[in-house]
């Protein structure tokens, strides 16, 4: 009896044990640098933590980078590369961070097909400051894009003073964080093909300074015949948060604050390299990076000669002339502007609104009265002056109106500069104002309630567990048309949410454009954000000289 005992329980053990190596069978993907391993989700291939590049560390360190060797034997792809320095801990996250950190994460479906899957890289936003390609949930990337027949991926790329420190001149010209984008895109189209893909098929996607990238990289001759087509989320690079050249000298600061303020710039570089990680976060932190103060921002791309080798119009003339998804969030800076009131609902009485709005404009975009001469009385009449009938004597009426002023010079104006550049260069373009907003969301005491930056992202990616996707049928509904949107423009270039075509924009004789409402319920209508660039083209532009405006939009 025993004999039989024991023979049962083998026989169990060894089921359970064929059973489990079945399910938790480790895919192999041959590549051209050498095999890679990682684990399987129901229905995809995930490989976690690719490097593409050498490490930037050491004599590397504020140099191009440079490809990845060849490897021997299998590399294991199971966890995620640490996120690049200097990161700021947005959030609650509380991780570890590296300069070693030029990795890159796929998710391919499971089963072969006989036609290639297409491509989707998607680009982390922060600011060029923070963010890694560990933010997003595979099982909400499988669900909304892989299980769809689209092959994922993610990447990382140097931030702040590692990634875009610049000393203005052929030394150190800046852009490495985009010469790291660049090079990313140059090992997708090489391995790509090894998991499925087709490198005539990829759309590059971002969200915030991910969308600035995209932008970027759409226009580089350096870099925009790695895709096909685009989409950008919420970020222009006309925006003045996206490129700048450092008007107000954080870089000379942030060198001088590290010790090594040479007139001579290879004797700067030379000092640089032999600093520690630590010493660039200290010196980082001293040059002070306020998140309310929007355009407080030394470290992003610049137009150097080199990766952007002209002007950005002339970029968007002569390049290719892509397919894009651009929009933005109906109320984009409302967490952003809001941010630092505090936790109770905000009045501010009427007597005060005018005072209160100019005050914390130029608060918030960190400028003052002389940076923007003759713009003052227009932008107070516009935003604190002008009221609707409805809002009556409504105490947040102020506030509301100082998200809308944020929104539009951050976001709205920039996205119009750009779509305008591209419609005269035959870009085809498709516009969208995210305007979703769940009342069964988790309370916040904010007296805007509307569509906030990055609003989207779970939904489309699973990112970010301070903001959960919400599980009821509005919700649902929201996420179906986000993700079908998408889909069906990386699968067939055109993209269409149910019955409801997605037709691309035209330059109105009003110079209005036409726009999908992308919602619970999708439709398209006109005149894109109409009173605020009504606004700010036929008023300010026409009245304020463009030298006086350059604060807010560089390309004016």
């Amino acid at each position: 009896m025993i004999h039989q005992m024991t023979f049962l329980f083998t026989v169990l053990v060894s089921l359970f044990l064929n059973n489990y190596l079945t399910c938790s069978a480790t895919p192999t993907v041959e590549t051209p640098y050498g095999a890679i391993e990682g684990f399987e989700s129901d229905s995809a291939n995930i490989f976690y933590g690719i490097p593409y590049a050498k490490p930037p560390i050491g004599n590397l360190r504020l140099e191009k980078p440079q490809k990845i060797d060849k490897w021997s034997g299998v590399r294991e792809a199971k966890q995620f590369g640490l996120p690049c320095l200097p990161g700021l801990k947005l959030y609650g996250a509380n991780e570890e961070l590296s300069e070693d950190c030029l990795f890159m994460n796929i998710i391919a479906p499971k089963q072969p097909q006989k036609a290639a899957y297409p491509v989707f890289v998607f680009i982390h936003g922060g600011g060029f400051q923070f963010g890694s390609a560990s933010e997003y949930n595979h099982t909400t990337v499988v669900e909304n894009f892989v299980s769809r027949g689209i092959i994922f991926v993610a990447f990382q790329y140097r931030l702040g003073p590692f990634g875009f420190l610049t000393t203005k001149d052929s030394v150190l010209p800046g852009n490495l964080g985009m010469w790291d984008q660049k090079l990313a895109l140059d090992f997708v189209r090489e391995v790509i093909p090894s998991f499925g893909g087709d490198i005539n098929r990829i759309t590059v996607g971002g969200d915030s300074a991910g969308a600035v990238s995209v932008s970027a990289l759409s226009i580089s001759p350096h870099s925009r015949d790695s895709f096909s087509k685009a989409i950008q989320i919420s970020g222009s690079l006309f925006a003045a948060f996206a490129v700048d050249d450092d008007p107000s000298g954080d870089n000379r600061k942030f060198i001088r604050l590290i010790g090594c303020d040479f007139e001579d710039s290879k004797k700067t570089k030379k000092c640089l390299k032999q600093k520690s990680a630590d010493e660039f976060i200290s010196a980082a932190k001293r040059v002070g990076k306020d998140f309310r103060k929007l355009a407080n921002n030394p470290y992003h791309p610049r137009v150097d000669g080199d990766f952007f080798p002209s002007d950005i119009r002339s970029l968007i003339e002569s390049a290719p002339k892509k397919p894009t998804i651009t929009g933005v969030n109906d109320w984009e800076m409302g967490g952003f502007v809001l941010d630092g009131f505090g936790d109770s609902f905000i009045e501010v009485p009427k007597a005060k609104w005018n005072s209160f709005f100019l005050q914390s404009l130029k608060d918030k975009l960190n400028i003052t009265a002389q940076d923007i001469p003759g713009l003052e009385r227009l932008l107070d009449e516009f935003y604190a002056g002008r009221m609707d009938v409805k809002e009556g004597e409504n105490s947040s009426f102020c506030l509301t109106r100082h998200v809308q002023s944020i929104s539009d010079i951050m976001f709205v104006v920039p996205l119009y500069q750009e779509v305008v550049a591209k419609l005269r260069s035959k870009w085809p373009i498709y516009v969208f104002v995210e305007s979703f907003f769940s009342k069964s969301a988790p309370k916040m005491a904010l007296p805007v309630k509307g569509s906030f930056h990055s609003n989207e992202m779970p939904y489309l990616l699973g990112n970010r567990p301070r903001f959960p996707i919400l599980d009821d049928d509005k919700s649902r509904r929201f996420r179906e048309n986000i993700v079908q949107s998408f889909v069906t423009f990386i699968k067939d270039g055109e993209p269409s949410v149910g019955v409801v075509r997605w037709t691309p924009v035209t330059e109105n004789a009003d110079s209005s454009l036409d726009y999908l409402s992308l919602d619970v319920n999708c439709e398209m209508k006109k005149g894109f954000m109409h009173d605020s660039l009504e606004f700010w083209t036929q008023t300010v532009w026409k009245n304020v000289a463009k030298k006086n405006l350059r604060k807010l939009f560089p390309f004016v």
